[in-house]
């Protein structure tokens, strides 16, 4: 099996985990396409070499590798849409951080996950992700795994968004911002903000105003075959748009326009993975301090 591995730039003290990770992958018979500011790190820091190919982006990923693993956390694996773009590739996370919701292989758990891996004993589940629609192109590519998010730039003013669904005026939100989130984001900043925890493979997205003015004002969750349009009045000219840890200032002309991707983002399963349990163990489900 031909295994990519990304990572952002690396702790000292994860550095031995990787190492393992890499030899673990090698002794099962996988060759390793390795991202090139990961392998520059890597190199320096082994205490044994390996052989691996490099990778900088999709075009050199495309027919090189059957699956990604990417190391680090959430974050890290989000950060692999905008990397394989739309190349279909199944991407496993390992967690060298806390959450780890999507990332949910354990440091404890790597030789395992690594065997079922290599000997395709996974399942690859399909996540949505949102698209963005703007008169002026802002994103490259265009869409998220989590949430797209409209917020204000200047700490005092609040914006007027006016949305509308389906063609159909929804509401005009008076809030800081809103997000448009996945289910796969429903446990990000949407959560953070109120909104509903929502399983993967809901067909939903959720709707969720950031510290809206008017306390009746809900999160929603809408059918994912739904278009979201947004006008933005903002008094200082300018406001920031974001997908997943993506941002940039927009000018607040014209409109912005959400839909599902027309392709979905491959998460590789193994045997196993509860998200239920995942869930619980994660959010402290269940648990009383009282009776520790």
């Amino acid at each position: 099996m031909r295994v990519a591995i990304f990572s952002r730039s690396l702790k000292e003290e994860s550095l031995p985990i990787i190492e393992g990770l890499l030899e673990t992958l090698v002794n099962n018979g996988a060759s390793l396409l390795v991202y090139e500011p990961t392998a520059l790190q890597l190199s320096s820091n082994f205490t044994q070499k390996f052989t691996f190919a490099k990778f900088t982006d999709q075009a050199t990923l495309i027919d090189k590798a059957d699956v990604m693993v990417s190391v680090g956390g959430d974050g890290t694996l989000l950060d692999t849409v905008s990397l394989i773009q739309y190349a279909d590739l199944p991407v496993l996370g390992f967690n060298l951080g806390r959450l780890g919701y999507l990332a949910s292989v354990s440091k404890q758990s790597m030789q395992v996950a690594v065997q079922q891996l290599i000997q395709g004993d996974f399942s690859v589940e399909r996540r949505t992700m949102v698209h963005l629609t703007s008169e002026e192109p802002l994103f490259s590519p265009p869409f998220a795994l989590n949430e797209f998010t409209v917020h204000k730039k200047d700490t005092s003013n609040m914006m007027a968004i006016r949305a509308t669904l389906d063609g159909k005026y929804l509401n005009t939100y008076w809030a800081d911002g809103l997000i448009i989130s996945t289910p796969t984001g429903s446990t990000g900043y949407s959560l953070s903000c109120g909104g509903p925890i929502v399983l993967a493979q809901s067909g939903v997205l959720i709707i969720t105003p950031i510290a809206p003015h008017n306390l009746n004002v809900r999160p929603l969750v809408i059918h994912d075959s739904s278009e979201l349009t947004l006008e933005v009045e903002d008094r200082s000219g300018a406001v920031l748009v974001s997908l997943d840890a993506r941002s940039t200032t927009w000018e607040g002309k014209g409109t912005l326009t959400i839909r599902r991707n027309t392709h979905d983002f491959p998460l590789v399963r193994l045997p196993g993975d509860n998200p239920l349990e995942t869930l619980r163990q994660k959010l402290l489900w269940g648990q009383d301090r009282r009776n520790a």
